[in-house]
């Protein structure tokens, strides 16, 4: 349902499912609690809320390295574009593009 009301435009209708969601996913699907948390740092940062986008984005982050799907690293590239985009200097916004940015290359 928090996929439906986020693909809708609808933020602040998908949070409560999209953080039930990420609540619930076992650890042992790293995949799934990935997706979630992209889908829930999307739905914050649309919603203005950069605290919550920044925690949700950094959950997302730790579970990458769990994770080899090029799709999915795809749409973690994209959350971190749309907050390299985001008007705010918020420092939490600004700790995750650093640590993206010196990450070391995968390949």
């Amino acid at each position: 349902m928090g996929s439906a009301w986020l693909a809708a435009r609808r933020p602040l209708l998908a949070q409560p499912f999209l953080a039930e969601r990420l609540r619930t996913v076992p650890d042992r699907y790293p995949r799934d609690r990935m997706l979630a948390a992209i889908d829930l740092a999307t739905a914050h940062l649309l919603a203005g809320d950069v605290d919550a986008a920044c925690a949700a984005t950094e959950q997302a982050c730790e579970t990458a390295t769990h994770v080899s799907s090029q799709r999915i690293g795809d749409r973690l590239t994209t959350l971190i574009d749309q907050l390299r985009r985001h008007p705010s200097r918020h420092p939490r916004i600004r700790a995750i593009i650093e640590r993206v940015d010196h990450a070391p290359d995968p390949t």
